[in-house]
């Protein structure tokens, strides 16, 4: 009777192992199907997703994936555990293997806990700007910016989660409406520097009325959410020199994300009229 006691043993251990397979694939597939229902029902018909319905959906999407794994371990722990007792040298070449994936993952762990950014927030990691489009276990994905012409290049670029603990990541959010910004006019040595830096002024005070009062709120509304002080946020300009003995205008001023291309060009503008202007020829007093 022993044989046939040890077959039906056999039998129903490969029979228990088909269940969990089944099993498996159905967790898989449920997974699969609440994802997708999920994001649907986020995105609806919007061809633009908004940075809340991004969120939900960066959010749900872990939540899970996070969810299906556990289950899978939960289904197949008996397995795993005699699998792990047997090949623990194995495991250490693993983890020696995917060190960096294991920092992959590391690192989202430290994203979530520190919260250095969310999705929507525009960041900075190890040398690459953008706003934050997708964040899983593996990556973080930004809708790049151009820094010069704070405006989307088109690219995305995925940086591996293991950047997170090697690099300094720089959250400029509040730059997404407005900034600090600054720009440099260069002429050449000799130029009129009172009547260029008078055309300059007041090229920037002309454009910086029409936002004044919302800057100056949303200035108030920054530093009280930092506790720093922004600092002057009218425009201003200084006079600087290079080596070669050309004049820089250092040009600053607290405008709207989207108008910074612009003023910079009306400032430019501005100083060329003046610096045709001082190449005029001067009429003599016959004249």
């Amino acid at each position: 009777m022993l044989p046939l006691q040890t077959g039906l043993v056999i039998r129903l251990g490969e029979m228990a192992v088909d269940m969990r397979v089944l099993y498996s694939l159905l967790i898989l597939i449920l997974g699969y199907v609440l994802r997708r229902a999920a994001i649907r029902l986020i995105r609806g018909d919007s061809d633009i997703i908004t940075d809340d319905a991004r969120w939900w959906m960066v959010t749900i999407r872990n939540l899970l994936t996070v969810a299906t794994a556990a289950a899978l371990f939960v289904l197949w722990a008996p397995e795993l555990g005699e699998f792990a007792l047997s090949i623990t040298a194995f495991a250490v070449a693993l983890v020696i293997a995917t060190r960096e994936l294991i920092l992959c993952v590391s690192g989202r762990i430290w994203a979530i806990t520190i919260r250095p950014f969310d999705v929507g927030d525009w960041v900075e990691i190890g040398g690459h700007t953008g706003e934050i489009i997708d964040a899983t276990m593996l990556g973080t994905t930004l809708q790049e910016i151009e820094p010069r012409e704070y405006r989307y290049s088109g690219r995305t670029v995925t940086v591996p989660n293991s950047h997170l603990l090697t690099q300094p990541v720089i959250n400029h959010n509040f730059r997404k409406r407005f900034l600090q910004h600054e720009f440099t006019l260069w002429t050449p040595a000799g130029a009129d520097v009172s009547r260029i830096g008078t055309a300059i002024e007041r090229a920037l005070a002309a454009e910086a009325e029409e936002f004044s009062k919302l800057a100056n709120r949303y200035a108030a509304l920054i530093e009280k959410r930092t506790g720093v002080r922004l600092g002057q946020i009218a425009p201003s300009v200084r006079v600087e020199t290079a080596s070669d003995g050309t004049i820089g205008f250092r040009c600053m001023l607290f405008c709207p994300r989207d108008r910074a291309a612009e003023i910079e060009q009306a400032a430019a503008q501005a100083m060329f009229r003046a610096l045709a202007r001082s190449s005029e020829p001067v009429p003599s007093a016959a004249e």
